[in-house]
């Protein structure tokens, strides 16, 4: 729904980020209930631990501190052109994906990843949103050797 509105509706889209920063940043518990409900199986097992649960619903309220105007645009750049070519990047970029997302679908970022000529695309099989929590040792070795290997 929301690459639809981001498209075809921008109040619409404006909307719905507007009721998600009063739910995270005036009513948490009520954002924690639509989190979970939200997620999949991973990120359910993720956010079983009460420190990430904590730490996400924290990271929304922080998230929505200055209002809806930031993450509104970011959302937006998931489903509309970006304002330089990616088929010119070709140092290696890594792209975690989570097959079993429901936050950020497998649809939007693979398209991505196949038009950059340096992408180096990580599927995590039925993984979630959250896969930087739940697979962040596999994360920081990857981010540790490419670095290691460009110093």
């Amino acid at each position: 729904m929301g690459g639809f509105l981001a498209l075809h509706f921008r109040p619409g889209f404006q909307l719905m980020y507007d009721l998600i920063d009063l739910a995270a940043t005036r009513f948490p518990e009520q954002y924690k209930k639509a989190l979970l409900k939200a997620s999949c199986p991973a990120d359910l097992a993720a956010l079983a631990d009460d420190d990430v649960l904590s730490a996400i619903v924290e990271s929304g309220r922080e998230c929505f501190r200055q209002g809806v105007d930031g993450l509104v645009t970011d959302a937006q750049m998931l489903y509309q052109q970006w304002p330089f070519d990616v088929t010119a990047i070709h140092r290696p970029v890594h792209l975690w994906q989570g097959s079993a997302d429901t936050f950020v679908p497998y649809a939007v970022n693979k398209p991505l990843g196949e038009r950059m000529p340096g992408a180096v695309w990580h599927e995590v099989a039925d993984g979630g949103h959250f896969i930087a929590s739940s697979h962040a040792a596999e994360i920081l070795a990857v981010v540790a050797n490419d670095l290691a290997a460009t110093a």
